[in-house]
Formats: structure tokens, sequence, C-alpha cells
């Protein structure tokens, strides 16, 4: 299982390298973000295509870990609820 493990993130990996290296050019045009709001318009400086990848994927990576914390947090409350109930074992027929 460890063999099929890391050799999935070393694909992964060169397919990442592979499509930095191909789109490359793309990667380094740079974009202004502009927000438009009805009282205010913000303007950024640009920035290029790759630094915005790389944020919102850090992005994702931030949310989806703090959701898993909250999710784990639950669980185990739930958990101490369930084993601080201590069920009682059925009684044994006596026939």
């Amino acid at each position: 299982m460890g063999t099929i493990k890391a050799g999935f993130w070393v694909l992964v990996v060169c397919c990442a390298f592979i499509f930095f290296f191909q789109n490359y050019n793309e990667l380094q045009h740079p974009l202004v973000v502009t927000l438009n709001v009805y009282f205010k318009s913000w303007t950024s400086t640009p920035i290029h295509v790759w630094i915005l990848l790389i944020l919102f994927f850090l992005l994702g990576f931030l949310v989806s870990s703090i959701y898993s914390a909250y999710e784990r947090l639950v669980l185990k409350r739930e958990l101490k609820v369930l084993r601080a109930a201590k069920p009682v074992a059925p009684q044994a027929s006596s026939k």
C-alpha cells in the first residue's frame, strides 16, 4: 500500500511539473484584480497567475483543515457522551 501511495504522489508531482512547464508563459502573465462595490472600487497591483494559484490552493487547504478539525472535535464530543452513557448489558434469561 505504501508503494502505491508513493507512486500516486510521484505521479501528481510529475503532472504538476508538466502543467507548469507547458503553461509557463501564461502563468507569468500579470493580472489585476478589481473589486467594484456600489460605493467603492478596489484595484490590486499586478499579480502573476502562478501566485494566485498558490494562494487559492493554500486558502482551500486552510478551509478544509479547519472544517476537518471541527468535525473531529464534534465526533470526539459525541464519543465522550456515548462512553459516559455506558449501556447496560442485557440480562441472560434463566430457563
